[in-house]
């Protein structure tokens, strides 16, 4: 199910949801009218959250939030700065002290602490897709996130034998780690699998262009 928000317990200043089967994106509001003075302990490890954290979380001073091992997408920049975050993690780590990011992993919790001050580069291209990863193994990697991979690569190869570097529009190919926002790639309703790609009139050359495989 979705997580709830409990932006009207006004006193609630813990919760402890890990191991669950929690899915969807944080609620914007999720402790919306607490005092921003409220330290904050958030356990949400082990669901299946997507999206980022929530900006509205920003407010508050200190906050321990929880998060490996979930779908999460993005951090923003504003909260690399929360110096009292994450019991002062962040100060000296920035926020990678919030979630590791994606290509790297940290065995305790996703995330660098004193006690684990680093986020492990993982060799294995799509197991660790997300922020927070606690695991580099390519057995993590679902059917669906396999799917994915495939048709990565497949792009990522048109991209390479294609001539990408030179081509007149190259928007996205091969920096975004979402390849629905490549210039000409289109992607079903779901956002996640390719339905057209529309690359005309882009200077595409090679001896191997389009690729076989």
């Amino acid at each position: 199910g979705r997580l709830i928000d409990f932006s009207h317990n006004l006193e609630l200043s813990q919760v402890y949801l890990p191991g669950n089967t929690l899915s969807g994106t944080i609620p914007s509001y999720l402790f919306g009218r607490s005092p921003i003075s409220t330290d904050l302990i958030i356990d949400l490890r082990g669901n299946s959250l997507t999206g980022t954290i929530p900006s509205e979380l920003h407010r508050f001073d200190k906050i321990n939030i929880l998060l490996a091992d979930n779908r999460i997408e993005a951090i923003s920049d504003n909260f690399c700065y929360k110096s009292l975050w994450m019991m002062g993690d962040v100060d000296d780590f920035g926020c990678d002290a919030i979630l590791c990011p994606p290509g790297t992993f940290n065995t305790k919790d996703g995330r660098k602490s004193l006690d684990f001050p680093s986020c492990k580069s993982c060799p294995y291209l799509g197991a660790t897709p997300y922020f927070g990863s606690t695991k580099c193994n390519l057995q993590e990697i679902s059917s669906f996130d396999q799917r994915k991979l495939e048709e990565r690569q497949i792009l990522t190869n048109v991209y390479q034998e294609c001539g990408g570097l030179n081509w007149w529009i190259q928007d996205g190919w091969t920096k975004n780690e979402d390849f629905c926002t490549w210039h000409g790639i289109e992607c079903d309703n779901s956002g996640h699998f390719v339905t057209s790609i529309d690359l005309a009139a882009n200077n595409l050359a090679g001896k191997r262009c389009p690729p076989s495989e």
